[in-house]
């Protein structure tokens, strides 16, 4: 959402997926695993973010359009307020 190039570290659960996501859209390089997380390690993944660049700006314009927070909230008021009238 931000427009700018990522690079994820995974500690559990759902960041491993979005870190392979995050390069799979070309918005950032692949995950650097926790265990393997050295000044070295965050140089060589950053060294390329400008070819990330263009793509991230892409994506971040697809989100705004997208509206997906509204949309979220949107529902779950509609949760929210059916449960209350049940």
């Amino acid at each position: 959402r931000s427009g700018v190039p990522q690079l994820i570290v995974p500690h559990i659960v759902d960041q491993f997926f979005h870190g392979r996501r995050v390069a799979e859209l070309g918005v950032g390089p692949l995950p650097v695993a926790k265990p393997k997380l050295t000044s070295d390690a965050i140089a060589v993944a950053l060294a390329d973010r400008f070819k990330y660049w263009a793509k991230a700006q892409a994506v971040r314009s697809q989100v705004a359009r997208e509206g997906g927070a509204k949309q979220a909230a949107d529902h779950l008021e509609q949760l929210a307020t059916a449960t209350r009238a049940n």
